[in-house]
């Protein structure tokens, strides 16, 4: 999952998560989100991991992550999806 809102996108998006977590209990769950973001997706026993992309007002540009980047694409990732909106329709 790609949730790279703040605070409320994060809150909102938790009721999915379960959702996609019952639909696939044996599939893990990770999400990439901002540092906020993590803090609270963490608390969900439903999320497995959550990775951290810095975004807000003085973060470095995307290329600058080339770490993240690399270690998410090593995960070899079935699906993303990178909105609440879309995981609605998914169900």
């Amino acid at each position: 999952m790609i949730d790279l809102g703040f605070l409320g996108d994060s809150v909102h998006l938790i009721p999915s998560l379960w959702e996609l977590k019952r639909h696939y209990p044996d599939a893990p769950l990770h999400v990439l989100t901002t540092a906020i973001g993590a803090e609270v997706l963490r608390m969900a026993p439903c999320v497995d991991r959550a990775w951290v992309f810095p975004l807000g007002p003085k973060s470095p540009p995307w290329w600058r992550h080339w770490d993240i980047i690399r270690a998410l694409r090593r995960e070899k990732f079935d699906l993303a999806i990178n909105s609440a909106e879309r995981i609605a329709r998914f169900f």
